[in-house]
Formats: C-alpha cells, structure tokens, sequence
C-alpha cells in the first residue's frame, strides 16, 4: 500500500475488478466466536459486517487493511455468510502506515461470491459488547495524576480510563472534588471500589465533537454496581459538562425513598423500581427512542436482577449534542452520590432480556450479589450457559461464586455473599487472601462453582449425632444448607468459616439429608482474612452436591439456638469483653474497669459481676443480633437472666436498641424492685411483673415475646425466683 493510487506500485490486469460491499451492520466486535488455533492469539468475537465479493477477471494477491487497535486480529473468509471456527483465519499481523494511520494487514486472495470478516478479541461484560466499561478493579486504570501515577489504597482519583482502551477517560481536575479509590480499606467482595463521600465528588468524560461521543443517545443501556444507603444519588449519567451537570439524558439515581430510578429526560422522574437500593446493588436501564407505545420511549430496568418495562407516557432521551457529557457521582448542586462505585458500563443497543440477564450475572457474581428470586433469575455465562440454575428456588439465597469467564475478563477466585450477616468463603485452591487480585490461586476458562442456602439459620441448632471424626464430636448441624452447581469441574476449593464453632466439620451429602453417614471434613487449620479468623478446609464441591457446618452445641438446659450467651463462670477476659458462649461467639466489650468478683455462697459459689453504673456496663453497638445498631420492636424472642439485686430500684439488665442510653426495643429491666420487660420503649410498651424481685438473692427472670406487643402481636412471661448461678442469654 502507499499514500496515494498513484504511488502504489501494484497492478492490475485489464478487466480485472474486485468489489465489496457490507451487510450494513456494526464495523465492531459484536458477535461472540470462539477460534484458538490461530498463532495470533485467540479469538472470542467477530465484527457484526459481513462483506460479500464480486471478483472478476481472477484478481489474485490483494492486500486487506484494517486500522491498528482490534487485539489478535484475523481476516476470516467464508464460502457462505455463516462465520465460524471453521472457516479461514489469517493473521493479520503485518503494519503499514497510510497516510499517517498504522494498519494491520494481510495479503490473501478473495474468491468471487466469497464473504469475509474480522474477527479478534475484546472484553465484554456477561458476552455483550460495550461502548464503554469503566472497573474500579482494573488498578492499572484509575490514576491519581493525569494519567501517570496509578492510585493506591486512600488516594484520590483525578483519572480513570476505559477499561477496553477507547479513548474516553473520566476525569477530574479539581482536587476536592476527586473520589478516592480504595483496594484495601473498603472492598467489596474482595474487589476494589471507588469512594464518594457526598461532598462533590465527581469525575467526568466531556467530548469536543462528535468522533468522541461514547453514544448518539437514541438508544443504548446503562448500568452501575455499587453501594448506596441514600435517599438520594447520582450514580452516573449524560447531561452538560460541569458542575452544573443534570446527567438526566439519561441517567441512574437512587431516588426520593431509596428507589432506583432511570431518568429518561430532565425533569421526569419515571421509570422508578419498584425496589429500593439499600446498599449493594446492581442497577441498570435500556432504552430506544421512539419503540415505545405511540411512539414513546421504550425502557426496561432492572435492579438486582428484578426486571421492569415501560413503554408509555416515557419521554424520549434528549439527544442535543451539548449533552453528551458523561458523569459520575453528582448531579448539579444537589444528589451526591453516598458510597460506592465498583463499575459502570455503557452500551451502544437496547439490550434484550436475556443480555440484561447476562450483564447482571457477570455483576452479580463478581460482587457476590443475589439476584431476583421473585423472578427465578438464572446466573448466565457470557456464552449463555446457565451456571446458576433460578427454579432452584429452595437455595436461591445468599448467592456466591468463584469463576474464571475470560471474555467478561472475570477471575473471581474467593467469593462471599454481601448480604448482612453472611460469613461463608469460598476460594479456588487450598488458599485465600485479604483481596481476590492478592489470590494466587486461579481457574481456567469456563469453570463457575456458584452456591446457595436454603435461607435458614446458620447456627448449629439441628441434631445431628457425629463421633468418629478427628476434631472430636458433633452434636448439632447448621440449620442452613446450601447447595452447589459446578460448571466444568471445578476441583479443589477452600471453604472458610469465622472460627468459633467448637469441633467444625464441612459436612457434604448428595442430598439435603443430614446424617452420620455423610461425609464430615474436619475444618481445624486457620487463616485470616482481612482482620478475622477462620477455620478452613480444603475440598471438591461436586455439581448438584449439598453441605453444610457441624459442631458441638453447648446449649442452656439443652435447647439450641441461643444468639446471646454469657456466663460468669465462663466469662472469658472481662476486662476487654464478656466471652459470648453462644453460636455466634459475639463478644461483648467491656466499658469502663473490669474484673470478675470473687465465687461465694450468695452466688452458689459462682463468681459474678457488681457494680454497674452509666459508665460501667458491657456494650456493643453492632452486634451479631443487631448489626445495624436500630431499634428491633417487632421481633420476637426469649430473655432469661439471673440476677441478684440488693435494693429495689430501677435499672435495665440487658437490652436492644440505637441508644446505649435506654436500650430497651426490647429489654429486661428492674423498676422499682419489679422485674419489667419492654418491647419497644418509645411507645411505652412494657409489662410488670406483679411480685418484686427477692432482694439480696438470685433470681431467676424471664420474658417472652411473641411478634411482640408493639407489633399487634401477643406476648406472655413465665419463670419464678429461686437462688441459681449469675449468668444471662438471649
């Protein structure tokens, strides 16, 4: 090839043609191909053009160009319009530089009534291919300079380029309006995150003209996963350039009430889910002018994997060109975005359901997320295969994965779910880090090991009898289950547990059926995880199989199931916490000077704890029974406790709340010498015993709600007073 006709020194041969034309379609990788014996890489994608041939007079040796930026790029031919592993690759290595553009060429011959393509190797989240694609977890992206200084752990982020390397880079010149970046301190499911803390902070991609417009708007897809327990966030949208950007053509919030909403135009708040994002989530809308019902706008969303559409009475994206600037975390002088970004991807197409479904998968299991169950979502593979059964309604909670999907650029190698209270990891081979980049262990392309439980407790309050393990016996299992689906066989994983559980086996059947026959893993070795310790072991989660966790229960006059147990015969190191004797081995920390009284006959020869005031007592404000630090007035639950009061005053034993001042939603107390049992203060819901507590003896006090009182429920109250040890659980 040369700069000009003239300067090409190549001929032809009179009455020689070779004319091409195209099938109209996208000059892009758009259609998913597998080839891998090619020696220019593999591929996993073709462009969605198809040129067909006319060769007359036999032209022979042409050469076929191609600008340089598609990665292992092939000329495929075909005898028919069909493209695929079959057919012609040629690798189209060769570089030439026409006219100042450096081409990728190769030098073939196209046969009359031939067809021909190019195929190569892109990202695509869930198999379908982006405009743009931004990914807090791709570090050598995110800078905290213009484009030189890659961000660490607490920086903040004055760039942050697209992870295919098109040229649409977020950035922010302002240094107090700059996010922080984070791959240490705040991850989630392992993976790094952007930080917005709602004080403007906001990054930018405005374009000078059309060549660098990410879409022409009329149609396309939008989706963001992240964190936010805000009424009201900017997630990330188009709109004019600057602080005073509305990013509503269009553009994602969390809206008034926590709804997630997709803003089609300025000024209209519709479509809204009818789901609040309140944390984790995985959101996303696509649209297409003019498709809609009388010519209105056609919009489905979704939000965590809850699927909607709309069709009318919605306004079509204002497509001016002055609104092409893309925004992230702040929309004119109000809805700062409070949380987090992990990605945000942008498609040039309205997406069909099942690409929503696959785009939402490849999010879902990156960030340990659990899709809609209401709508028996299956969790799909970028080529479609279901690795994630949704009629497997039974275990469709608290969903986790580890898979390696090459074309979503995926390796998630340990996994946990990001539901509240969920400890379980999972992680590929016989090791876990703080952070799935610092996972040495890997998978090859195409294995997902995806598991999910049958969405009860997992405490050891289930019966099963087991004594002829190494870890000594069990006595009860978890009453949850979870079950597995292991695409293309996943071998050796570890499974990790917060240590704890006394004698801990890994207990795995070939069915939801429990029992010593079963096959018991003792989980003795201990790693830790970011902070906390867990036992491990190392196993083969087979597809189809079933496990779950036994231990040996201590359990107050054998019933099972205590979330709260301390004891101050078995008190642990009082002076930095009361040892929790429960399953949950939920300490509580001590506030103020500790230490244990001496065992006397008054106590039954048991040692106890004296002294209280409002600066000595044992308090935790997020505990395992109320990690939310909030008031619980309509759970039901069980108190028992026994104290030896020496006056008849008032003061509370033990007790639930957000305010360590009262915490009574709900509490045991003593008031005025009488034990009193509040279900939720504020609206003055208590209950009196009717005798006093016997002054200067043990007592033994408990109190019971059902749906509680405060609920329009019913409560009752059993148990009488005789000298026992000082001890209390819940």
């Amino acid at each position: 090839m040369a700069n000009t006709n003239t300067a090409n020194a190549n001929t032809l041969t009179e009455g020689q043609f070779l004319i091409a034309g195209d099938n109209g379609l996208k000059q892009a990788l758009k259609k998913l191909l597998n080839y891998t014996n090619g020696t220019n890489g593999e591929v996993n994608a073709h462009f969605e053009s198809i040129w067909k041939v006319q060769n007359t007079g036999n032209v022979g040796t042409v050469t076929v160009a191609w600008p340089k930026g598609v990665k292992n790029m092939y000329l495929v031919q075909s005898s028919d319009a069909t493209i695929d592993a079959t057919d012609s690759f040629t690798p189209m290595t060769t570089e030439v530089t026409v006219n100042g553009v450096v081409y990728n060429t190769a030098n073939v011959t196209l046969a009359d009534g031939q067809y021909f393509t190019f195929a190569g190797y892109a990202y695509a989240p869930g198999g379908v291919f982006s405009a743009a694609w931004y990914r807090a977890d791709a570090v050598s992206n995110l800078f905290s300079d213009a484009g030189t200084t890659v961000a660490t752990d607490n920086a903040t982020v004055q760039q942050w380029n697209e992870f295919n390397n098109k040229p649409f880079s977020l950035l922010q010149a302002t240094a107090a309006y700059r996010p922080k970046f984070s791959n240490v301190t705040t991850l989630a499911n392992f993976n790094p995150t952007i930080i917005y803390d709602g004080t403007q902070k906001w990054l930018q991609y405005a374009p000078a003209d059309a060549q660098g417009y990410i879409i022409d708007r009329s149609k396309g897809a939008l989706f963001s996963a992240g964190n936010t327990t805000s009424a009201a966030s900017s997630l990330f949208g188009f709109g004019v350039a600057g602080s005073g950007n509305a990013m509503d053509d269009p553009g994602l919030y969390s809206f008034t009430g926590n709804k997630f909403l997709f803003y089609p135009v300025i000024g209209e708040y519709d479509p809204q889910s009818t789901y609040t994002i309140n944390g984790s989530y995985i959101g996303g809308g696509t649209w297409e002018n003019g498709t809609g019902t009388g010519g209105n706008n056609a919009v489905n969303i979704t939000l965590n994997g809850f699927h909607q559409t709309y069709n009318t009475n919605i306004s079509n994206v204002n497509t001016t060109a002055t609104r092409n600037a893309m925004m992230v975390g702040k929309a004119d002088a109000g809805a700062q975005l409070v949380g987090q970004q992990n990605e945000m991807i942008i498609f040039a197409d309205k997406l069909t359901d099942e690409e929503v479904n696959k785009v939402e998968s490849y999010l879902a299991i990156k960030y340990g997320q659990t899709l809609s169950k209401e709508q028996n979502r299956n969790y799909l593979s970028s080529m479609g295969t279901v690795v994630w059964d949704g009629s497997a309604s039974s275990y469709y909670n608290n969903i986790l994965g580890i898979a390696r999907d090459n074309t979503s650029a995926l390796h998630q190698k340990q996994s946990q779910s990001i539901n509240d209270g969920q400890k379980l990891i999972i992680g590929a081979g016989s090791s876990l880090a703080n952070t799935n980049i610092d996972n040495a262990n890997s998978l090859v392309e195409g294995q997902f090991l995806i598991t999910g439980d049958n969405g009860l407790k997992q405490i050891l309050n289930t019966p099963l009898v087991y004594t002829s393990g190494a870890n000594g016996e069990t006595n009860h299992r978890f009453e949850a289950i979870w079950k597995v689906q292991n695409t293309n066989n996943v071998g050796t994983v570890t499974v990790a547990w917060p240590k704890g559980v006394k004698n801990l086996y890994l207990v795995q059947s070939s069915n939801p059926v429990f029992d010593a026959t079963s096959t018991f893993t003792p989980m003795t070795a201990e790693t830790t995880v970011n902070g906390v310790v867990y036992n491990t072991t190392n196993v083969t989660l087979a597809n189809g199989q079933y496990f779950t966790f036994a231990g040996y229960l201590y359990a107050p006059g054998g019933v099972a199931g205590s979330d709260f147990w301390i004891r101050s015969d078995d008190a642990g190191d009082i002076a930095t916490a009361w040892k929790d004797n429960s399953i949950n081995a939920n300490d509580i920390p001590a506030v103020g000077t500790w230490t244990l009284s001496s065992a006397d006959k008054d106590h039954n020869f048991h040692p106890y704890t004296t002294g209280y005031s409002a600066s000595k007592l044992f308090y935790n404000n997020a505990s395992m029974l109320n990690p939310t630090n909030g008031e619980l007035p309509n759970v039901s639950h069980s108190i028992f406790s026994a104290v030896r009061p020496i006056t008849l005053g008032t003061g509370r034993i033990t007790g639930i709340d957000d305010d360590a001042t009262y915490a009574a939603e709900p509490a045991a107390s003593i008031a005025n010498g009488k034990p009193r049992h509040y279900e939720y203060y504020n609206t003055i819901t208590s209950t009196d015993f009717s005798s006093n507590f016997n002054i200067g003896e043990s007592n033994v006090f408990s109190t019971i709600a059902d749906n509680s009182v405060a609920n329009g429920g019913t409560s009752t109250f059993s148990g009488g007073e005789k000298k026992v040890r000082t001890e209390w659980f819940l």
